[in-house]
């Protein structure tokens, strides 16, 4: 299940690929609107600016949605249409984020899409070099690391982080983890949050050293 809240309403996808909403302040009430969005899983969920969300699922696509326009289930004439499908993975798309005007998806092709909001969410380029599915994505603010000091993205797989300036869509900076299958990244205040089903990993920015690892959930043994 992926979850994102986008204005005053609550979006979650589904593994049969359905997209259902609430409305924040009504939550006890039923959803507002469920319909099949994508035909296989829906693996991620972002909200972007002006009350419009991006779904990323394994039929190897990324879809945007007007979510505020989305009314009452019984005065919908049919299932929301998606403002835009945008195809350029060849698999499954499990990670989102967003650096300006530019939304960026991850997916298990091992590759990442920067697509131009400004331009209709138009296909700008394909950022090459992970080794395996990226299976995290963070927005990275400006100043927030020397490595991209305009701003620009986190990007993690099996065996590294990686950070991608926005001023030239580059690589600057390769972080090997011995982490494992990292699913989660998040930036606060200097720091990158970097978690796996079982271990959060605090890594300050600067220096890039950890500052921190915690143990989240024990191993089966």
């Amino acid at each position: 299940l992926s979850l994102t809240v986008c204005g005053a309403r609550l979006v979650a996808g589904c593994d049969d690929g359905t997209l259902k909403c609430w409305v924040l302040d009504s939550l006890a009430k039923q959803c507002i609107c469920t319909f099949r969005a994508h035909s296989e899983r829906i693996g991620t969920l972002l909200s972007l600016p002006g009350g419009v969300m991006a779904s990323g699922a394994a039929d190897d696509c990324v879809k945007i949605w007007a979510v505020q326009e989305w009314g009452e289930e019984e005065a919908l004439a049919g299932a929301p249409r998606a403002l835009h499908t945008l195809h350029e993975h060849s698999d499954s798309v499990v990670s989102l984020a967003h650096s300006g005007r530019f939304l960026l998806s991850g997916g298990c092709d091992r590759t990442i899409c920067v697509w131009d909001g400004a331009r209709a969410w138009e296909f700008v380029l394909a950022l090459p070099g992970h080794s395996s599915p990226v299976l995290a994505l963070a927005s990275l603010p400006p100043a927030a690391s020397p490595a991209a000091p305009e701003g620009g993205v986190v990007s993690a797989d099996r065996a590294t982080v990686r950070v991608w300036d926005a001023s030239t869509w580059t690589c600057t900076l390769v972080v090997p983890t011995e982490l494992g299958c990292i699913t989660s990244l998040s930036v606060l205040d200097g720091h990158l949050l970097a978690a796996t089903d079982r271990t959060l990993q605090v890594l300050e920015m600067r220096e890039w050293g950890v500052r921190q690892t915690l143990a989240v959930a024990e191993a089966q043994g």
